[in-house]
């Protein structure tokens, strides 16, 4: 369990991580809305973790699908712009 928990927190440092790195070009609109969701994935991710600390209970395999589908958005999302800024570069 002690793997589990420290896992679920370097996910979470991660995830704090990333809010303060956003692509410098990206939108104000954009980042404000990728700050947003960012910061309710890392609740979900709080709240997992504390569940498996607190009650040694493992999240739901949904709740994990859940988090991880929303994730995988972001990132195609910003690595979307990373392309577009990379073409810009090599043009």
């Amino acid at each position: 369990m002690q793997f589990l928990g420290s896992a679920c927190q370097k996910v979470i440092n991660d995830v704090k991580g990333v809010i303060k790195n956003l692509e410098v070009f990206m939108s104000q609109t954009k980042r404000e809305q990728v700050v947003s969701h960012l910061r309710y994935v890392r609740q979900e991710l709080r709240e997992m973790h504390q569940g498996v600390l607190d009650d040694g209970l493992l999240p739901e395999p949904g709740e994990i699908r859940g988090v991880m589908a929303q994730m995988e958005a972001l990132y195609e999302l910003l690595e979307g712009k990373s392309k577009s800024k990379t073409k810009i570069e090599s043009a």
